[in-house]
């Protein structure tokens, strides 16, 4: 039994001494990788996002207040505008919140399947900023005249959207998409939940006019 046992401990042994390279060549790729995210995370991404902010926030969100948009997604020569950022500052929040300004400036622009990319890039735990960014994903489909898309991005908007004057917004965007479809009982059903649920909101002052005319259409 004692030599069985020997016999196996030499065996595991050999084994290991056979294997140490490519063991201690794993446990170091682990240890880089752990140092290389450390350093990551916690110097090389605050600088970077240091650069990017300075660069969002000093010059292309001014030009695009300015509504000067061609400047604000290219740059002026000297500054970034919103697509560099994007490419050269990937993975920071300013990147992040420059795919957000860059979709609107160009929707603004007609430019409505860039606008698409850059939207669905935006990534937000806020449920207004991303309902927003859905609510304008759904208006560069209607633009494009695809409707079926534009109505499941309002509907999105819609339903993860709590601040009741935008949600009444995206039912009622919703609506008018419907009729545009022939689904004439879905926009009722979306305009009256304006009615019964958002009252006090922008649309629901009109709300029994639309209503109105959506009954008409149906018939």
């Amino acid at each position: 039994m004692e030599n069985k046992q020997n016999k196996n401990i030499e065996y595991y042994l050999g084994a290991l001494n056979k294997y140490k390279n490519y063991v201690y060549a794993f446990l170091t790729a682990i240890i880089i990788a752990i140092g290389g995210y450390y350093y990551y995370k916690n110097i090389y991404l605050p600088d970077l996002e240091k650069e990017a902010a300075d660069q969002l926030y000093t010059s292309a969100l001014n030009y695009f207040k300015q509504d000067s948009l061609k400047l604000a997604l290219n740059g002026d020569g000297q500054n970034f505008g919103f697509n560099e950022i994007i490419s050269e500052y990937s993975g920071t929040k300013s990147a992040n919140i420059a795919s957000y300004y860059a979709g609107i400036s160009e929707y603004k622009l007609g430019n409505y399947e860039t606008a698409i990319d850059r939207l669905n890039a935006f990534e937000s735990d806020e449920d207004i900023s991303n309902s927003v960014a859905q609510s304008l994903i759904g208006d560069c489909h209607s633009q494009l005249n695809q409707y079926d898309k534009a109505l499941t991005y309002y509907e999105y908007a819609a339903d993860m959207c709590e601040e009741k004057n935008l949600k009444s917004m995206f039912l009622f965007k919703a609506s008018q998409m419907c009729i545009k479809l022939n689904k004439f009982d879905l926009s009722l059903e979306y305009l009256k939940k304006i009615k019964n649920k958002l009252k006090g909101t922008y649309y629901h002052k009109d709300i029994d006019k639309y209503i109105s005319m959506v009954k008409f259409h149906k018939k």
